[in-house]
């Protein structure tokens, strides 16, 4: 089974572009046997590139999309945990997840493709998820004197600095964010900050 979670922009220091970064984690799908399982982003803009590397071998595919084998249906916070359900090649699977991160909803939907591909039942591996906790530093919810912070900050880039902003913007007013540089993104550095200060305006944070 060879999983390919995103095309993003981590790592882009080394090979300079998204591009770069497709055809590098395309390896993995093209040192896959012929009966290997490809596991592949629906939502991914280059999704069909992924198909055409991983050529003949089964492919399952996992996200948001309508299509797509393995397909977030919901992910609603509550409390400090999610809500979650999935579609797995039409059958409805629902379940809980620790953490508020909707990031979280959808590593379990590749947690669910994987299971698929390995004869695992979709109900049996999200009960199985639904005891695991976020690693150190990796979206943790930590409540201090009378305030919940977010701690997210083992490693960023772009898709994970918006991803912890919108989870952030689920909370209850006042917010603020205290933010990090992005690293490893080569000449793509300045872009991707000016990108992402120019859109803080849209998560409603107070500062």
């Amino acid at each position: 089974v060879g999983l390919i979670t995103n095309i993003g922009h981590a790592h882009l220091e080394l090979v300079h572009t998204r591009e770069g970064i497709a055809r590098a984690k395309g390896e993995l799908l093209a040192a896959l046997p012929a009966d290997g399982v490809a596991i592949l982003p629906a939502d991914d803009d280059y999704l069909d590139h992924l198909r055409r590397t991983a050529g003949s071998r089964p492919t399952l595919v996992f996200g948001r999309a309508e299509g797509a084998d393995v397909r977030l249906v919901e992910a609603r916070k509550e409390g400090t945990d999610l809500a979650v359900a999935y579609d797995v090649r039409g059958r409805r699977v629902e379940g809980r997840l620790k953490g508020p991160a909707k990031t979280a909803a959808l590593a379990a939907a590749m947690g669910l493709a994987v299971a698929t591909a390995c004869g695992v039942s979709p109900e049996l591996a999200l009960e199985r998820m639904a005891s695991v906790t976020p690693e150190g530093l990796r979206m943790q919810v930590v409540e201090h004197d009378g305030r919940t912070l977010l701690m997210d900050a083992y490693n960023a880039a772009p898709e994970s600095m918006r991803a912890a902003l919108e989870t952030l913007a689920e909370y209850p007013a006042p917010r603020y964010a205290l933010l990090g540089a992005m690293r490893e993104l080569g000449n793509h550095e300045a872009e991707a900050h000016r990108d992402l200060v120019h859109g803080l305006k849209e998560y409603g944070l107070d500062g």
